[in-house]
């Protein structure tokens, strides 16, 4: 029974996701707090603020990742079956391959430019905080250089993703995680400063994509060494072309701007100040990724079910994956609010927590981005993407409502200006279109799935203020 169960578990897209993600966990839980205490404000702002810039080249992706991952889930058509190679089409996953990486390729050239033109300005405060100026600008030549590779990584986790390998490289992924956990633990107990830990976590950016290629290359009978040199298949990138540069806009626009608000406040905060804040940004993003793992796993079942015409199968199983995202989700914002304050006060960290309101408006601000997102990536198995409609809106109001308050409310204006924007229009619409899509009935959908999350937030929303 017991080997029967470690069976299931290795083999489970999600709970090997899960475990990805609990091993990546461990960076924030056992190295940013000792990072708080070995390093000054100043270069832990430098810190965080080039591993946001070198992350924003993933923004180049441009919605290819999921477009391309659906594409190739939908070439396997068989939802069952013993056999599963013989119902894909492997004449179209290769030409969805060769166009996918003539794409990255000339996405990680201009990545490489790009970091360097916005990474200059934007760090350009921050690294005359420092002692030594020199240690940031090298910071960036190394992010610069090694992030864009990442593209490459995502193509090749795409084609895993999409063909149902889902287990074998969240497990390799978990490993990786493990091994830069620990590099950056050595890195910290020698002595050694931000520039240190910039160059630890890119060697795993760089280590990642080795990885990826070489799993890409062993599945389904190793079909992908055999596959032609890249080159733009015309009739493949028409196919992608309309749910890409729709999905792209809207994260750009969401997601984007998000990550972008750190950047923001660095221009206008002091250094201590925004550490903190970007310290909790990467804490709220680690358990919303956290949380993503037991409905993103069934993204590909999710398409395969939609293109086999069997919906109420797919109702079910989106209902289950969203109440246990939404879970994991509350729990873990829940715990952070009263573990994270005296952790980081015991630490004596140059670096407070943020204020409590901040924490709990991008708390809600990201449950409901959670939620519609789920819901529009439910819609999307359709291969209708309306990403930009949705995220285009919902961006436009968290722009504006962030810029009209930055000045009279400061850091606030963030995670106000993101709550408008999810609340405001992208939870509810992204909503509306699953549930006309699918004939899904609401109250009894949402009781099932979303609400007992929503309520335990709340409630642990109310015992922290009163406590």
């Amino acid at each position: 029974m017991a080997v029967s169960w470690v069976q299931r578990a290795w083999t489970s897209p999600t709970l090997t996701t899960w475990g990805s993600f609990a091993a990546r966990s461990l960076n924030l839980v056992l190295v940013l707090p000792l990072a708080l205490v070995r390093l000054s404000a100043p270069e832990i702002q430098i810190w965080q603020v080039v591993l946001v810039i070198g992350s924003l080249v993933l923004f180049l992706d441009l919605g290819l990742s999921p477009t391309f991952t659906r594409m190739f889930a939908r070439s396997v058509s068989k939802v069952e079956g013993t056999d599963r190679a013989a119902g894909t089409d492997f004449v179209k996953v290769e030409e969805i391959w060769q166009t996918m990486f003539f794409l990255y390729r000339w996405a990680a050239a201009a990545g490489c430019l790009l970091l360097f033109a916005l990474g200059t300005p934007a760090l350009w405060k921050a690294i005359h905080a420092l002692d030594d100026a020199a240690i940031g600008w090298y910071a960036l030549a190394v992010v610069g250089l090694t992030s864009p590779l990442s593209l490459l990584g995502l193509g090749y986790g795409a084609y895993l993703q999409g063909l149902n390998h889902v287990a074998l490289g969240r497990r390799w992924e978990a490993l990786a995680s493990l091994g830069a956990t620990l590099t950056s633990l050595a890195v910290l107990a020698a002595g050694a400063g931000a520039l240190a830990m910039v160059i630890a976590n890119q060697f795993w950016v760089v280590l990642a994509v080795v990885r990826n290629r070489m799993l890409a290359r062993q599945v389904e009978g190793g079909r992908a060494r055999g596959f032609a040199q890249p080159r733009l298949v015309q009739s493949t990138w028409m196919e992608a072309w309309p749910a890409v540069w729709r999905s792209g806009l809207g994260v750009l626009l969401t997601t984007g701007f998000i990550q972008a608000t750190g950047l923001i406040y660095a221009q206008v905060g002091n250094a201590a100040q925004v550490a903190s804040y970007m310290v909790a940004l990467r804490y709220l993003t680690a358990v919303s990724q956290f949380s993503q793992a037991p409905f993103y796993s069934k993204l590909p079942t999710l398409a395969r079910l939609q293109a086999a015409g069997a919906i109420s199968e797919l109702v079910a199983l989106a209902r289950r994956g969203m109440r246990l995202s939404h879970g994991t989700y509350a729990v873990g914002m829940v715990a952070l609010a009263f573990a994270l304050p005296p952790l980081l006060n015991k630490l004596d960290s140059e670096v407070p927590f943020v204020p409590a309101p901040v924490w709990w408006l991008l708390a809600f601000g990201t449950f409901f981005e959670r939620f519609g997102a789920m819901h529009i990536q439910l819609f999307s198995t359709t291969n209708r993407i309306l990403w930009h409609i949705v995220s285009g809106i919902s961006g436009t109001i968290m722009i504006t409502v962030t810029f009209l308050l930055l000045r009279p409310f400061g850091v606030y204006a963030f995670p106000i200006g993101i709550l408008s924007g999810y609340i405001g229009f992208y939870a509810w619409f992204s909503a509306r279109l699953s549930y006309r899509e699918f004939h899904i009935r609401p109250l009894p959908f949402e009781a099932a799935s979303s609400l007992p999350a929503f309520g335990f937030l709340c409630a642990g929303a109310v015992v922290h203020a009163l406590i």
